[in-house]
């Protein structure tokens, strides 16, 4: 699972500057994302009695795109690689 996370104030920015009618703008609107952030209670892990608890990759999404999916794919390898 990954946990995209952004400063409030980057988030409002973004939805502020949206071009009307781009292909790469959000749906969702100051509105739309005050509803989400008023209700959203965060990711909770579980474990249960033999199992490992699930991996979140948390990221930071204010940054630019290529930085973002460089830090996903590392935290995603890092179990797998060597010491």
């Amino acid at each position: 699972m990954i946990e995209c996370q952004c400063p409030d104030p980057v988030i409002r920015e973004r939805l502020t500057k949206q071009q009307p009618n781009a292909a790469h703008n959000s749906e969702a609107d100051l509105a739309v994302y005050s509803q989400q952030f008023r209700e959203f209670s965060g990711i909770v892990t579980t474990s249960h009695a033999g199992c490992m608890p699930s991996g979140i990759i948390r990221v930071d999404t204010s940054r630019p795109v290529d930085e973002t999916a460089r830090e996903v794919v590392t935290q995603f390898l890092s179990p797998y690689s060597s010491p």
